[in-house]
């Protein structure tokens, strides 16, 4: 965003459920963000320490506690939803065993600011050590471009914005707009096929899926 322009509303959305281990990669990219966010978590019903490493040590986050497990989906529905509630212009679904750079948030509000057509944009996926592709996100764009290309995409990244039929939900940036015409997600899945089911409602109604090269975030 240009330094004239005003902060958008963005609330990210992360599903925990015993994920203690990922708490301080997650949270604490998020708490570096250089964009502005909020931080909304839905647990389902975990048995370990994850809420309570939360709570002690990130305050600001606001915590929903579930008593039982809503799946993926489900979990994320209340998320989304409290999001819109806080007048959110853009929600950020982040998986718990996810993390962001310090400008991951701020170049892919700008993208969407840019493209209004985009109903869902998410950075590149990369392992853990930032060194290659994450084996699943190459699959989803495999469908769309060919092994050749996917490789140049790692190798050579670009600011270029491709459009892919299809990306898991893994770190979607979602617009509010979009999420009034799609909503949230279908209550049939309980864990997996949710985003497909997503991304194919998204595309009935007529918005795109996109990804930027240079934006990463690790798996």
């Amino acid at each position: 965003m240009s330094s004239s322009a005003p902060y958008k509303n963005v609330v990210a959305v992360i599903v925990t459920y015993n994920g203690s281990k990922w708490v301080h990669p997650c949270f604490g990219s998020l708490a570096a963000s250089e964009y502005p966010i909020s931080v909304i978590v839905v647990d389902n019903n975990s048995s370990d320490n994850t809420v309570a490493l939360i709570e002690e040590s990130y305050p600001k986050v606001r915590v929903i506690k579930e008593l039982i497990n809503l799946g993926f989906g489900g979990a994320n529905n209340i998320g989304i939803k409290e999001g819109l509630r806080r007048n959110a212009d853009y929600v950020f679904l982040l998986n718990q065993d996810a993390w962001i750079e310090k400008t991951t948030i701020g170049n892919l509000v700008m993208a969407l600011e840019r493209n209004k057509s985009y109903g869902i944009i998410s950075p590149m996926h990369y392992t853990g050590t930032g060194s290659r592709l994450d084996r699943g996100f190459k699959l989803c764009i495999s469908k769309s471009y060919s092994q050749k290309i996917v490789e140049e995409f790692q190798i050579t990244p670009s600011d270029h914005v491709h459009q892919s039929e299809f990306i898991n939900a893994a770190a979607w940036l979602v617009s509010r707009e979009s999420l009034q015409r799609v909503g949230g997600f279908g209550n049939l899945f309980f864990q997996y096929g949710e985003d497909r089911d997503y991304v194919n409602r998204l595309n009935y109604n007529l918005l795109k899926v996109k990804i930027i090269e240079l934006i990463k975030v690790n798996i």
